[in-house]
C-alpha cells in the first residue's frame, strides 16, 4: 500500500497521550504525549538513544516499541484505515467473504468467512486484527489509532 500520505489528512503533525510503561508485564504506566511529524519522525520526552543503551542492558521502555514497531504498524495500516485503499476480499462458494490470504491472522481470522463485506471490512480494520497481522501490542496500536481518530474521524 502507498505510504505517501502524513499522518493527519491536513498534512500536520499527530499528537496522542499514551501510557508509558516500565516492564513487558505492567498493565499500566505514567501517561505522556508522543508527536508524530508530517515526516513520520516521532518525538516522545524520553532521550530514546539513552533508552536504547538501557535495553541493550535488559532494560525497557515501551516507547522504544511504540517508535520501532506500533508507530510503523499505523503507518502501513493508514492507507486501510483512511480508506483510500481498497481490500481485496474474495467472495466464497457461500456467498460469505474472506479477506485476502495476505490479510488473514492465525488465531485472529485465517480461515474466517464473514457473512456480510462490512464485517470483513470491519474486522480487517480493527485494531486486534491490525496489531496481529503487524506483530505489534494491540494496546498502543489502539491508543495510536484512537489518538489519530481525533484528526481522522471514527475508523467505522
Amino acid at each position: 500500500m502507498e505510504q505517501s500520505f502524513a499522518p493527519t489528512p491536513d498534512g500536520g503533525p499527530l499528537r496522542f497521550s499514551i501510557q508509558c510503561r516500565n516492564s513487558r508485564n505492567s498493565s499500566s504506566g505514567k501517561r505522556h504525549v508522543v508527536t508524530i511529524d508530517p515526516d513520520w519522525t516521532v518525538t516522545t520526552p524520553h532521550d530514546l538513544e539513552a533508552e536504547r543503551i538501557a535495553a541493550a542492558f535488559g532494560g525497557y521502555t515501551s516507547c522504544l516499541d511504540l517508535v520501532d514497531r506500533t508507530i510503523p504498524a499505523f503507518r502501513q495500516a493508514l492507507p486501510l484505515l483512511s480508506r483510500r485503499a481498497r481490500l481485496a476480499l474474495r467472495e466464497d462458494a457461500r456467498d460469505g467473504w474472506r479477506l485476502p490470504l495476505e490479510e488473514q491472522v492465525e488465531q485472529c481470522c485465517r480461515g474466517h468467512r464473514f457473512t456480510t463485506i462490512a464485517s470483513a471490512v470491519s474486522h480487517a480494520r480493527s485494531s486486534a486484527h491490525l496489531a496481529g497481522r503487524y506483530g505489534v501490542t494491540r494496546w498502543q496500536l489502539t491508543a495510536v489509532m484512537s489518538g489519530a481518530a481525533t484528526a481522522w474521524g471514527a475508523w467505522e
